[in-house]
């Protein structure tokens, strides 16, 4: 029988923007680092530099989870602020376009998906919100919104 204990972890995926004008902001580089300083290994890169990305630790609670994506949402603002842009979680970016938008070359992950899907890496101005559960000894499932 499995442990009906419940765990969730919510990945966030988000744009870097000038806040003024609303464009997209080649950024994340910069960022990242700070952003790790405040926060830890929480955050990463994303395939492209006008995204940054956000993972809470597991959580055993919803007030648990409340808690760190707040932390993590309020930290990554101050920090992008510090730098001069904002943070927009969405899906995809209204007005901005794909070809001016660049891959971060220094993951080599990244430039290999780049170089694998061509167009299609390249094309996608894209950010998401995955939801991780777990329940006792059962791996985790991961639902997107």
């Amino acid at each position: 029988m499995h442990d009906p204990h419940i765990t969730l972890g919510v990945e966030e995926e988000c744009f870097l923007v000038d806040p003024t004008t609303g464009a997209l902001a080649r950024r994340s580089p910069e960022l990242v680092s700070d952003a790790c300083d405040a926060l830890g290994s929480v955050v990463t890169s994303e395939l492209i530099l006008c995204q940054i990305e956000t993972a809470t630790p597991v959580c055993s609670t919803l007030d648990e989870l409340r808690y760190e994506l707040d932390r993590q949402r309020s930290t990554l603002a101050k920090v992008a602020a510090d730098h001069g842009v904002a943070v927009l979680a969405a899906g995809t970016h209204p007005v901005s376009g794909w070809r001016d938008q660049e891959v971060d070359a220094e993951v080599v992950r990244y430039v290999e998906l780049a170089e694998r899907y061509q167009h299609l890496a390249f094309r996608q101005i894209i950010c998401g919100c995955h939801v991780h559960i777990g329940q006792g000894d059962l791996p985790y499932v991961q639902a997107r919104q």
